[in-house]
């Protein structure tokens, strides 16, 4: 268990009656907990680490039951985040960052944000020059993260819903299309280039386009670059036809969306009824901001624009 904060008594006998049989005494401490966790007070990070510490040591069916407490938690803090960064436009980084959340709790995202600052460091020293055009610093970006950092693809377990959680995908280095593009959008954008996500179908790609030069680069498959024709080519292959709009740049609000179907159709894949609706509650933030109806909570997750299955371009 963490020392780093010293918790007063009372609130040390509540976390230790989270995982209480008596659904009375479970209802009773879950709420003041509640109130202390979605807060601001200093102890809060460290009381929601001792809950996951006691879901963790739980059987089965109390971990369930707080675990769903936990998904509250986080939702009642984060939603609010949510929106505000879909009114204020925030970047990327700030919403891959809210998703990690979801997920695992007790995460810090400074960690994740050091490791990035890292590899930006080490294509403006060591990579980049000041004779190279922009397309190489492209090339030279796929050089760092597929090739020194061993960023890859997760053919083998390709539903994993750690695949979609930025630390997770960080850490093992392992993860699928869109959040691998998000480590390379993430350290694009620090650096200024112009690089930016596409919606393919069944493929989340990348596009580096300036003036009339456009590539694309495959973030699953070693940051393979491709042409326009090539990406044409696996669309229609591939039954989906063509549409200029699948080539296109994607929003931030597109790409976030996105990464939220996938986790959604990773906790269906896996039969995990409970995370699929809290992941739902997310995607719903998103639909009523753009005047859309709420998704039904019963409605089957599939989705053709989705990352529901790898394939190679």
């Amino acid at each position: 268990m963490s020392d780093l904060i010293s918790l007063d008594p009372k609130l040390s006998a509540m976390i230790s009656l989270i995982d209480d049989d008596d659904e009375a005494v479970f209802k009773s401490v879950s709420k003041e907990l509640l109130d202390i966790v979605k807060s601001d007070r200093p102890e809060a990070a460290e009381v929601m680490k001792r809950i996951i510490e006691k879901k963790n040591a739980a059987p089965f069916s109390v971990s369930a039951r707080i675990e769903d407490f936990i998904d509250e938690v986080q939702f009642q803090k984060l939603s609010p985040q949510f929106l505000r960064g879909l009114l204020d436009g925030a970047s990327l980084e700030s919403f891959v960052f809210l998703i990690m959340q979801i997920g695992y709790p007790d995460a810090n995202p400074t960690i994740y944000k050091r490791d990035l600052s890292r590899l930006e460091s080490a294509l403006r020293v060591e990579y980049f020059n000041s004779s190279m055009t922009e397309v190489d610093k492209v090339f030279m970006m796929s050089v760092l993260v597929f090739e020194r950092e061993g960023y890859r693809g997760n053919s083998a377990n390709y539903y994993e819903p750690d695949n979609s959680y930025i630390n997770r995908v960080m850490e093992r280095k392992l993860g699928i299309p869109i959040t691998l593009g998000a480590v390379y959008l993430m350290l694009a954008e620090r650096l200024g280039l112009p690089i930016y996500g596409v919606n393919m179908p069944a493929h989340f790609m990348l596009k580096y386009e300036k003036y009339n030069l456009e590539l694309f680069i495959d973030p699953f498959n070693q940051g393979r670059v491709l042409d326009k024709q090539d990406c044409i080519r696996f669309l229609q292959n591939s039954g989906y036809g063509y549409v200029e709009q699948y080539l296109s740049r994607a929003s931030t609000i597109e790409i976030v969306e996105r990464m939220l179907n996938n986790l959604r159709n990773s906790y269906s894949e896996l039969g995990n009824t409970p995370k699929l609706r809290v992941i739902e509650r997310y995607l719903n933030i998103i639909r009523e901001f753009r005047g859309d109806a709420p998704m039904p909570l019963d409605e089957p997750p599939a989705s053709p624009d989705d990352d529901s299955e790898e394939t190679d371009v």
